[in-house]
């Protein structure tokens, strides 16, 4: 599928820009499979990737505002941005290439 730039918000196409994205493997695979199964649509839409891209964006800043607030420590929070990143990666694969299903 070819990506059509303007389906993706502006402010998030920003934030994928610098992110670097992860390449195709069985956990990009088993993360659209697991949505698929929750019932969203096959293939998964870019614009639903780039928001659950943005939603894990927000968690890492929400981690951060945990250390700051003195709720989470470092360790957690490191912890947690660990997953975050990943995940960031792996909605861009899904926003910028489609889905497996898509690309089979």
């Amino acid at each position: 599928m070819t990506q059509k730039r303007n389906e993706i918000p502006k402010q998030t196409r920003l934030v994928m820009d610098v992110t670097r994205t992860i390449p195709a493997s069985p956990l990009t695979a088993q993360a659209a499979a697991a949505l698929i199964m929750a019932g969203w649509e096959d293939p998964i839409q870019p614009r639903t990737a780039a928001a659950l891209f943005m939603g894990a964006s927000y968690v890492g800043n929400l981690a951060h505002e945990g250390v700051e607030a003195g709720i989470l420590t470092p360790q957690e929070s490191a912890a947690i941005q660990g997953v975050v990143e990943l995940a960031m990666q792996v909605w861009k694969f899904h926003a910028v290439n489609g889905t497996i299903n898509e690309n089979a």
